[in-house]
C-alpha cells in the first residue's frame, strides 16, 4: 500500500511542478485544463464541440464547459453554433488563440527539455513504458470497484 500512495504522491507532485512552471512561462493562463484545452484546439483541423473537446482532455462536460467558458473570456477560442445541429456549439481558436497556442508548446517543450536534463535515453524510455503501462492497467480498471 505504502508504494502505490508514493507512486501516487510522485506523479501528483511532478504533475504540479510542471503545471507550476507552465503557468509562470505563460501567465496569461492559470489552468493545466487550459493549457491542455489550448494544444488539443490548435491540433484540430476544424472545429469540434465542447463535448469533444471534455472527451479529448477527458473531463467532464461542466469542467469542459467552465475551461471554454474561460477561454473565450481571454478572447482565446470563438464559438459558433453548428448549423446542422443547432444544439452544437463548435469550438476553434481564435486568431489570438493560435497565437497563444503557439507559445504555449513553445513553453512546453522548453519544460519538457528541462524536466529531461541529466536522464539517459534508456531511463527515460523506460519510464514512458512504464508511465503508459500505468495508464493503461488503471484504464482498465474505470468503473471497476477497487476493493
Amino acid at each position: 500500500m505504502h508504494s502505490l500512495q508514493l507512486l501516487s504522491q510522485n506523479l501528483r507532485l511532478i504533475s504540479k511542478l510542471y503545471a507550476r512552471l507552465l503557468s509562470l512561462e505563460v501567465p496569461a493562463l492559470d489552468s493545466q485544463a487550459h493549457f491542455s484545452a489550448m494544444l488539443a484546439l490548435a491540433e484540430q483541423a476544424t472545429p469540434i464541440t465542447q463535448n469533444q473537446l471534455a472527451e479529448i482532455l477527458k473531463i467532464d462536460k461542466s469542467r469542459g464547459a467552465f475551461v471554454v467558458l474561460a477561454l473565450l473570456k481571454a478572447n482565446l477560442i470563438e464559438i459558433e453554433v453548428n448549423s446542422a445541429d443547432r444544439r452544437e456549439h463548435l469550438v476553434r481558436l481564435s486568431a489570438g488563440g493560435i497565437d497563444m497556442a503557439k507559445v504555449i508548446l513553445e513553453k512546453v517543450k522548453y519544460i519538457d527539455d528541462l524536466s529531461k536534463t541529466g536522464i539517459s535515453p534508456n531511463d527515460l524510455a523506460l519510464f514512458y513504458n512504464v508511465s503508459q503501462k500505468i495508464e493503461r492497467n488503471l484504464t482498465a480498471n474505470i468503473g471497476k470497484k477497487v476493493i
